[in-house]
């Protein structure tokens, strides 16, 4: 399991593994005041209909975007920018493309992540594949007391 890297929410790590990495989205609308959230649709490359929630973090520091195949409910993208306080670009940009779903132990599980990423004028990719995932593999009752 991976854990979100030291002084980071993991609520902000799409990459973490948690309770709240899993259901992010009760998560991201918990808090937010009203007019803040914003739902629209879309079209993946492909032609298939796509639907996206964002949402901006109440100090405003942070715009989260999520995109996600309207037929499967899978998500497909996450989009984070991130401001300065009171700034209205940017600093960066950071967006994690979803694919390649398998089912495992019953859970659609993405078997690639694309990641980029945009730090002025910083450019960054980075491919993840996995060939294998398992779920709560030696995990017992005991690792929660």
């Amino acid at each position: 399991m991976r854990k979100a890297k030291k002084g980071r929410s993991p609520l902000y790590d799409p990459l973490a593994l948690s309770s709240s990495a899993i259901f992010r989205e009760l998560d991201l609308i918990a808090g937010i005041p009203k007019g803040e959230l914003e739902f629209g649709s879309t079209h993946a490359p492909d032609g298939s209909p796509g639907i996206i929630v964002s949402a901006r973090v109440p100090n405003g520091t942070l715009k989260e975007m999520r995109q996600y195949d309207a037929s499967s409910g899978l998500l497909q993208k996450v989009a984070l920018n991130f401001f300065r306080t009171g700034e209205v670009e940017p600093v960066r940009l950071m967006v994690f493309s979803y694919s390649d779903y398998r089912e495992v132990d019953g859970v659609k599980i993405p078997f690639q992540i694309n990641i980029g990423s945009k730090h002025g004028q910083t450019e960054k990719a980075e491919t993840r594949r996995y060939s294998k995932v398992l779920i709560n593999q030696g995990v017992v009752l005991s690792d929660f007391d």
